[in-house]
């Protein structure tokens, strides 16, 4: 079953991607079914993505995995995942001005696409222009409240604007289990310590 077999070599990536499981086992599973995946539906673009997705993860053929991910564009053009995947995990960690060109791009082409709003901020991040990377943070959160966003926008409020309300503002709109998640509350943590309200701070950490 070529959808099943995709759909699984996309869950163990994931696994890896995520940081849940990143064994050698975890990562023979990944290859092997991201493989198989290929072979039983070349023109699909999922399994290309599948296959490009493992490539890039294990930080080895950027060259095949381009290829793989541009031939899974070309087949399904208005889906901006395969355009995200091409910019963040091919490009950004082998020609960082590319991706940055076409991550400026992409969020013209798919304005109606969170992540692909949130992938340029994080590309803007690593570049420098934190300007460019918070309005592209403004219209992530204005389609969809993503809590790493909101995370980043405290983040930009305290270290850039030093505004200490503004980014426990951003902090408390943190929704559902993300608030537990470790980088949520590692920011709580900070700002605890930069403002002095320890209080907060072992809340978070409670």
């Amino acid at each position: 079953d070529p959808e099943a077999t995709t759909v699984y070599a996309m869950l163990n990536n994931y696994y890896i991607n995520r940081g849940y499981d990143a064994s050698e086992e975890r990562q023979v599973l990944a290859r092997r079914f991201s493989e198989r995946a290929l072979q039983l539906a070349p023109e699909e673009p999922e399994a290309l993505a599948a296959m490009a997705q493992f490539i890039t993860f294990r930080g080895t053929d950027y060259a095949r995995a381009e290829v793989l991910i541009r031939k899974a564009m070309a087949l399904a053009p208005e889906d901006p995942r395969f355009a995200r995947i091409l910019v963040y995990n091919v490009l950004r960690p082998t020609d960082l001005p590319r991706a940055l060109a076409l991550a400026k791009e992409d969020a013209t082409r798919f304005p109606a696409d969170a992540l692909t709003q949130y992938d340029l901020a994080l590309i803007c991040r690593t570049t420098g222009d934190l300007e460019l990377m918070e309005q592209a943070l403004d219209r992530t959160i204005a389609l969809a409240p993503i809590s790493s966003a909101l995370i980043w926008k405290g983040w930009l409020a305290a270290w850039v604007h030093g505004d200490l309300p503004g980014f426990k503002g951003w902090l408390d709109r943190i929704s559902g289990n993300y608030r537990f998640n470790e980088r949520a509350v590692y920011m709580h943590y900070l700002y605890a310590c930069l403002s002095g309200d320890t209080a907060h701070g072992l809340e978070a950490l409670q």
